[in-house]
């Protein structure tokens, strides 16, 4: 499908974590996506009548997201923050549950637009793939096409199932001190010279947040400082810059840094202690 000089496709079968619908859009711009008044593509399916976002998806994978234009990187990333999409003019609030999930190569920088500091922060998380694992590449290539296997995925989580795991979440206990030990790891971002700027309250309560949902796979419903330190590399590195690099790539060193020198110093909570007799 095909739509303001987009490739716009619908992913087969289900997503192997949720019951419901999936969307990938691959971004890749030609010479259609330069007209005056062309919309978004993150605005419409391949059919130029719906919102992407509100129709088509409830997990939407966009593809080397640093070659959309501007104006398409900020209408697929409204929805991050606002939830909601607006094509034209008209705005529609997005379904339950709702994920975006975006690719950039690192690799190479031509003919790209990366994405403002603003818009990075909407990222809960940065992964890096790296390469596989000698056997999983050895399986990846003696094994079934991969676009075969998707045919016969099947949903792990039912929508009731994943409100329950996101209310459990929500409960986990964070202490004071706990609170204090994520605020001296911000406030390092904001006073420290070799960081470029700090991180946002955004970047704060996400920090918070997966610090949380960590805790909760791990069996706990409080957090401890092992869980924040567990999720700082993922949710803080793509938020920092070192001031000297201009390259924008050493919020890794920065975030190793952090780990090692703000001092944890006070108790989180833990479980109840016994009763005395």
């Amino acid at each position: 499908m095909r739509h303001a000089g987009h490739d716009v496709q619908v992913i087969e079968g289900r997503a192997e974590t949720d019951a419901g619908t999936g969307a990938g859009i691959s971004i890749w711009p030609n010479a259609l996506a330069a007209l005056d008044g062309a919309p978004p593509v993150a605005a419409y399916d391949g059919y130029g009548s719906c919102p992407l976002t509100v129709e088509a998806g409830k997990i939407v994978l966009a593809d080397e997201i640093n070659r959309a234009s501007p104006k398409t990187q900020s209408a697929l990333l409204e929805a991050m923050e606002e939830k909601q999409v607006t094509v034209e003019g008209e705005t529609r609030a997005l379904p339950w549950p709702f994920f975006v999930i975006a690719t950039q190569n690192p690799v190479s920088s031509g003919g790209t637009f990366a994405l403002p500091e603003s818009q990075l922060d909407r990222f809960l998380m940065r992964v890096s793939l790296g390469y596989p694992a000698k056997a999983a590449e050895k399986s990846l290539l003696l094994g079934e096409s991969r676009r075969d296997l998707l045919t016969r995925l099947e949903p792990l989580l039912q929508h009731d199932e994943l409100r329950a795991i996101q209310d459990a979440v929500g409960h986990v206990r964070v202490s004071d001190a706990l609170v204090d030990y994520v605020l001296r790891l911000v406030e390092a971002t904001r006073t420290q010279p070799q960081f470029a700027w700090g991180l946002s309250p955004r970047g704060s309560l996400a920090l918070l947040a997966a610090a949380r949902a960590w805790a909760f796979l791990d069996g706990r419903d409080y957090v401890i400082p092992e869980d924040v330190q567990a999720v700082l590399p993922t949710v803080v590195g793509h938020r920092l810059r070192e001031r000297a690099d201009a390259t924008g790539h050493g919020g890794g060193a920065l975030v190793q840094w952090l780990l090692r020198d703000v001092v944890v110093s006070a108790s989180p909570p833990g479980p109840a202690a016994p009763a005395q007799a």
